[in-house]
């Protein structure tokens, strides 16, 4: 799976950001307080969402947008078997929303949840993994 670009409409210190990607190994970098974890954050919550737990909730109070709370939401755009998915999630609680698309016909894949968990088809091993690569 290749991460395309994202779209953070509002996410933290991000407001209508859009991040492209190239092909291969792409690196985020920047000086303190750049937004390099919040990007991270906003990959990790993009994916699997914003866990309604202790540490997610001081997650979501930490990336809610202060000036527009009502638009905590961005887009993701990934590829996997030489398919482009759009995802788009809204963290409003109390109803979070999350819809997958295929990119090329726009088609909406429903149930989103079940689509997304094929598309990443990733053990708890391997999310394990990533997560511990990405938080050092």
């Amino acid at each position: 799976m290749n991460i395309l670009k994202l779209e953070l409409t509002h996410f933290g210190k991000f407001h209508l950001k859009t991040i492209t990607f190239t092909s291969g190994l792409n690196i985020v970098y920047g000086k303190n307080e750049a937004g390099k974890s919040t990007i991270h954050a906003f990959v990790r919550s993009m994916l699997f969402g914003i866990q309604d737990t202790e540490e997610g909730n001081e997650r979501y109070s930490h990336y809610l947008p202060w000036e527009t709370p009502h638009d905590f939401c961005g887009k993701m755009w990934i590829k996997k078997d030489d398919k482009v998915y759009r995802i788009e999630r809204n963290f409003l609680r109390p109803q979070p929303t999350v819809r997958v698309f295929d990119d090329e016909t726009g088609e909406s894949l429903q149930p989103a949840k079940q689509h997304l968990r094929q598309i990443l088809s990733v053990s708890l091993r391997q999310v394990i993994l990533i997560l511990s690569v990405l938080s050092s």
